[in-house]
């Protein structure tokens, strides 16, 4: 027994053009950050290194 009806679609195209934008964004924003995450932490890495010298600022036992 068909009536002839189309079936409602569950995500009408509206909200999947809106999810994609969304999707988008977001990798455009997180990208960025993720390079400064990067950088920031490799230019912490001499400067944490120069702390543990014979006169170094930390202590042993103080970087777990």
């Amino acid at each position: 027994m068909s009536t002839g009806a189309v079936p409602r679609e569950a995500w009408p195209a509206w909200a999947k053009a809106l999810l994609a934008a969304v999707f988008v964004l977001a990798i455009l924003v997180l990208v960025p950050w993720v390079f400064m995450w990067t950088t920031m932490a490799a230019s912490c890495v001499p400067m944490m290194n120069g702390m543990h010298g014979v006169n170094g600022v930390m202590g042993p036992g103080m970087m777990r």
